[in-house]
């Protein structure tokens, strides 16, 4: 890979070492999410390249995944990954971050426009390689 992408002053691909990232459900509500980001920076603090979250929206709900996403960003300070396949809630919740974070999860056509409006970096994903 010879491309790098930045979100959330994490440089990813190039010669950038590698970076970890956990997932996080918003399925677990808004104040077990936070809980659990506490319990994965603990197990996590000696690992210099765990650097970023994701947080997925699992239950498709925008206004339980915005403030999942709100909470989660009050006790977490790395880089954040925003995975849904509902852009309205990749574009909401994108707003209530400082740092710009790595969107990903819905069509690609979506993505682009995301990434557009909300000056995001986008991830684009696809099981057939045709559609990327």
């Amino acid at each position: 890979m010879t491309g790098t992408i930045t979100f959330s002053d994490i440089t990813v691909g190039g010669d950038s070492p590698a970076v970890l990232s956990l997932s996080i459900t918003d399925a677990l509500g808004p104040q077990m999410a936070a809980v659990r980001i506490v319990e994965i920076m603990e197990r996590t603090s000696d690992l210099d390249n765990f650097k970023a979250v994701c947080i997925r929206d699992d239950i498709s709900d925008p206004e339980i995944y915005a403030e999942t996403v709100r909470v989660v960003s009050t006790v977490w300070d790395g880089g954040m990954i925003l995975e849904s396949r509902n852009p309205a809630s990749l574009l909401t919740a994108s707003a209530l971050i400082g740092n710009l974070p790595l969107i990903t999860g819905c069509d690609c056509t979506s993505l682009s426009e995301l990434g557009s409006i909300t000056g995001c970096p986008v991830a684009f994903r696809s099981a057939d390689i045709s559609d990327l």
